[in-house]
């Protein structure tokens, strides 16, 4: 062989090399999924799917989840929802939301242990800040704005050692007259249909809230008097 360094001309056009930039595949698995946990990672695709609210289906997967997610020793955690979790649970068509209002004075439960729960479902447990992002949440609710006027909670279902109660319909009723948005009346009207409630026993539960709440709901009341005579 010569001992001459052949001169490198350009390279024919099969020789040429592009960069290729490697791609990680989409990683799939083909175990099935089973129990509470399969469903609420279905809920969370449609979630992406459908935006940030969830609807009835998805908000009773997450309460199993959070039921799973509990350890199996205690005393049962008691939840009292409020807002628009009632209507959810009652199956009003439409309706979904991106939150599940839990009312304090009815409810017993310990802070720490509901925290893991709630978080291990992928919710945010009580944000309290402006939220970062528009992910769903649980949030404690305590006197002030909300008021809901005395009662004594109703028993709605048991997951486990979670136990979900419910504000009798004329709270539930009265507590969203003191707001009184488009939404809120929207409820109302569904509430007062389904489960037979009359204005009178709405303006009862409204005495027993302090004012200012107290007149916005004896006002409001035009609203289930008018569209539901």
């Amino acid at each position: 062989m010569s001992g001459k360094l052949l001169s490198r001309g350009p390279r024919p056009e099969s020789c040429r090399f592009e960069a290729v930039v490697w791609k990680k595949p989409a990683f799939r698995c083909n175990i099935p999924l089973q129990g509470p946990r399969c469903r609420f990672l279905s809920s969370k695709r449609k979630r992406v799917q459908m935006g940030v609210n969830l609807d009835r289906e998805d908000w009773l997967n997450l309460l199993e989840t959070i039921a799973v997610a509990l350890s199996k020793d205690g005393p049962p955690l008691r939840l009292c929802l409020i807002g628009s979790a009632a209507c959810l649970l009652e199956a009003m068509p439409g309706r979904s939301s991106r939150d599940l209002d839990i009312w304090q004075p009815e409810s017993d439960f310990d802070r720490i242990e509901l925290r893991r729960a709630v978080e291990a479902s992928g919710l945010l447990f009580d944000p309290r800040e402006e939220l970062p992002g528009e992910e769903p949440y649980l949030q404690i609710i305590t006197p002030g704005p909300t008021q809901t006027g005395t009662f004594t909670p109703i028993l709605w279902a048991r997951f486990g050692r979670l136990h979900v109660y419910l504000p009798p319909w004329p709270n539930l009723i009265a507590s969203k007259l003191a707001r009184g948005d488009e939404r809120d009346i929207a409820d109302v009207l569904f509430l007062a249909g389904k489960h037979a409630v009359d204005a009178n026993s709405v303006k009862n539960c409204a005495e027993t809230m302090p004012e200012p709440t107290r007149q916005q709901v004896i006002e409001n009341l035009v609203y289930l008097q008018i569209l539901k005579p």
